[in-house]
């Protein structure tokens, strides 16, 4: 078929059955379509299928973690492809998050997270520190950093209005109470936050099919790696800045709790 004028084209601004669709290959070659069958693409479900492939591509290594209360009612913990997700819930499945599987590691990602708020009010360094960026970078020992600090007495009373007492107290159940209880939930290490920003858009797609899921918020978000009594990392979603600088008891970042595929 020869090249198209593009003078030539016409906008229509209504099609019948007969008419045409012109589209164009990868390869460059012009083709024509009636519109009749395009019609018939969308009713068999293909389109659908198309979307629904294109969609478990773009979010490769993302799943939706839940434990299962309706398709079968032992509450085991399972994960499905994103594309799978709006069927479950609507049938009445409850999302803990977001599971992400990078090489050897995973994490699950609350659906939701805090506002801006303060790391502790404490000036009483926990865990080990370090202002090394490397070894930041290779700390991905959240959970037991988050368990040490809302237990050491500086911090025990801090609650929910901080950081790590926050993620400490996250809960997310199925319609049996059953799921990511408080306790299962903690504030991630630079390495598990680091994690999250490099497939920050993988998560958000994800995060978008949840019922009530926010999007993260591009901006600095705390970690549970200190740099010294006073001050801990905080990493920001938009362009992966990760700083030393942030002081405990007077600078609010946001939060989101992470968790693991736990039963």
């Amino acid at each position: 078929m020869a090249d198209i004028d593009l003078n030539t084209i016409e906008i229509a601004s209504a099609v019948n059955t007969n008419d045409y669709a012109h589209i164009t290959t990868s390869g460059g070659v012009h083709k024509r379509v009636l519109i009749d069958k395009l019609v018939n693409l969308a009713k068999t479900g293909a389109i659908n299928d198309v979307q629904a492939s294109l969609l478990d591509k773009l979010t490769d290594g993302c799943f939706i973690f839940y434990h299962r209360a309706v398709e079968s009612t032992d509450n085991y913990p399972v994960a499905c492809k994103p594309s799978q997700w709006k069927a479950k819930e609507n049938a009445g499945e409850v999302a803990n998050g977001v599971l992400l599987i990078q090489g050897d590691k995973h994490l699950v990602i609350a659906p939701t997270g805090s506002a801006q708020i303060h790391w502790g009010t404490g000036n009483v360094a926990v865990t080990a520190t370090t202002g090394d960026r490397v070894v930041a970078m290779k700390d991905f020992d959240g959970k037991a950093k988050t368990a040490a600090i809302i237990a050491n007495a500086a911090y025990s009373g801090d609650g929910v209005d901080y950081a790590p007492g926050y993620c400490a107290a996250y809960s997310r159940t199925n319609k049996n109470g059953v799921g990511l209880q408080a306790g299962r939930w903690w504030l991630p290490s630079v390495g598990e936050l680091a994690m999250i920003w490099a497939n920050k858009s993988k998560i958000n797609a994800c995060l978008a099919l949840i019922k009530n899921g926010q999007q993260l918020v591009e901006s600095a978000h705390w970690t549970s790696t200190e740099n010294s009594a006073a001050y801990a990392w905080f990493l920001y979603l938009n362009n992966g800045n990760l700083l030393t600088w942030g002081n405990k008891a007077s600078y609010s970042y946001y939060v989101r709790p992470v968790s693991a595929f736990l039963n």
